[in-house]
């Protein structure tokens, strides 16, 4: 995962999630309608997520774990005249 806040510290901008799957989880692609507007990254759901805090040396670091990746469901874009849900 990567952090795209211009402000964050090198030593902070990225970090590795472990995905506990029983099969190798495949990463969704960029939808077109984000790589239209010029975002550069795949929003993520990560499910079953658990952060565990551990000592390194005399530093607290984390752990992050999951147990599914997946994209994130992008909203329906609404029809004049008609509802997109209940058609």
């Amino acid at each position: 995962m990567l952090d795209a806040d211009p402000s964050a510290r090198a030593a902070n901008k990225s970090m590795q999630i472990k995905i506990s799957a029983a099969e190798m989880p495949v990463l969704p692609e960029l939808p077109a309608e984000l790589a239209a507007v010029g975002v550069p990254f795949v929003p993520l759901v990560l499910d079953g997520l658990t952060i565990t805090p551990w000592l390194n040396g005399n530093k607290i670091a984390l752990s992050y774990r999951a147990t599914a990746i997946r994209a994130v469901p992008m909203p329906v874009k609404a029809t004049k005249g008609r509802d997109p849900i209940n058609p």
